[in-house]
């Protein structure tokens, strides 16, 4: 099984963009659910806070590809704005 941890945060983003795809306590159970779906994860945790976003996900095939898609969609923008120099992942 294979972990992949995808996010921005305040020194890879600006304000603006963190605020774009910020989750709320209340989209969350929808979130996780839509994610693990739509991306074929077998674990996933999202961490939102004031200063950063990470989907932490576990699986056989983890598509980082998938998961940046999955977060454009979700919150309605676009996936360059989602460019490399903003996300991080390991």
């Amino acid at each position: 099984m294979n972990l992949l941890i995808i996010g921005i945060n305040h020194t890879s983003a600006p304000v603006e963009l963190r605020e774009k795809v910020a989750f709320t306590p209340d989209q969350l159970e929808v979130a996780l659910n839509d994610i693990s779906t739509q991306a074929g994860l077998q674990e996933v945790a999202i961490l939102s806070t004031c200063n950063r976003t990470e989907i932490i996900a576990s699986g056989d095939n983890i598509q980082a590809l998938r998961i940046t898609r999955w977060l454009a969609d979700y919150h309605q923008i676009d996936p360059a704005d989602l460019r490399a120099q903003h996300l991080y992942s390991n």
